[in-house]
Parts: C-alpha cells; sequence; structure tokens
C-alpha cells in the first residue's frame, strides 16, 4: 500500500525511464488514481496543459519531452468502437509515449509489449495500491514487478 504521495513520487521516477514507443495501460475502478497519476507523470515529463481525462473526446495529444497520447476507453462499449478509433495505430506510435485509461476494454486488441498499472483502494482513504507489471520483451528488462 502507498500514500497517493508514494505513487506520485513513483510517477516522477517512471517518467526518467520512459521512453518514445513505450505503452502503459492504466486498470482500475473510477477515482482509484489512474487520471492523477498521469497527470503527475504528464507534468514530470514536461507537459505545459493541463492535463484532464479524455473520457468525452476519448483522445487527448499533449507535447512534451515526449509527445504522448492520452486515450480514456471508459465511454467505450463495444469493441468495434475500437476499431472506428482505430486503436492499434495508437500501438505503432513509435515517436511518442501511449497512456491508455480503462485498458481492460482493449481484450483480444491488447498489444504484445506494454507497462501494466493498475490501481485499487487500499483500506485508508488517502491510499492507493499500485500494480506495476511489465509484459513483453520490450518492458521485462526495463521494469521490475512491483507493488506500491
Amino acid at each position: 500500500m502507498g500514500s497517493l504521495h508514494a505513487i506520485e513520487a513513483y510517477a516522477r521516477a517512471l517518467s526518467f525511464q520512459l521512453k518514445k514507443g513505450d505503452i502503459l495501460l492504466f486498470n482500475g475502478e473510477m477515482g482509484t488514481g489512474k487520471t492523477t497519476f498521469i497527470r503527475a507523470l504528464s507534468r514530470y515529463l514536461g507537459v505545459q496543459n493541463e492535463v484532464t481525462s479524455p473520457t468525452f473526446t476519448t483522445v487527448h495529444v499533449y507535447q512534451a519531452s515526449l509527445p504522448l497520447y492520452h486515450l480514456d476507453l471508459y465511454r467505450v462499449e463495444r469493441l468495434e468502437d475500437l476499431f472506428t478509433l482505430d486503436i492499434e495505430l495508437y500501438f505503432q506510435k513509435t515517436d511518442a509515449l501511449v497512456l491508455i485509461e480503462w485498458a481492460e476494454k482493449l481484450e483480444d486488441l491488447t498489444p504484445k509489449n506494454y507497462l501494466s498499472l493498475s490501481f485499487s483502494y487500499a483500506l485508508k482513504p488517502d491510499e492507493r495500491i499500485l500494480e506495476v507489471l511489465p509484459v513483453g520483451d520490450t518492458y521485462t528488462p526495463r521494469f521490475q514487478k512491483q507493488t506500491l
């Protein structure tokens, strides 16, 4: 279990490890801290604009040391919606960082290589559990499985 401060510190540390082409998939219930983490991570990467969840627009693009594509799949109801969004094109972005909230909705379209960040509630209101899991050959050498 980690305090919100510890999780933000992890966002800072992670910002130094990321590189162009990285895909981060975020899972967790509403209010567990996905967007808050992305906001902190974006700030450490140099995003000057206010980072908000693209729940209604689905995709926000931010310029920073690494260009960021921030997708929110909360409103996706069917797998066909992901095809309309051309979701697989985002997995081919080699010049940017791709962050996807509600990634569990990707189902069979989940890429083979990504960094999974799963958020859940802890017992105390100011704490969250963050599970980090590298998936695939691209991420397992660079990141460790850990729970904060």
